[in-house]
């Protein structure tokens, strides 16, 4: 994983009690192009938990990649 230059949202809840949220910022640094959003009152999975807050999220993510081509 170390060095992927592939745009990557990295999605955590700060309620997370199967992966320490702190993790995120591992795999931040170890992919330079990605970007962290920590979900408060989220626990393992976001996307089941808070999918319209997901998927906007997402979206976000996704309409500033496109700006920056």
């Amino acid at each position: 994983m170390a060095g992927l230059k592939t745009p990557t949202l990295i999605a955590f809840g700060n309620k997370d009690r199967v992966i320490n949220p702190d993790t995120a910022e591992v795999l931040h640094k170890l992919m330079p192009r990605s970007e962290v959003i920590i979900m408060p009152g989220v626990g393992h999975l976001p996307m089941l938990e808070q999918p319209r807050k997901s998927a906007e999220d997402y979206l976000k993510f996704r309409t500033a990649l496109d700006q920056t081509k």
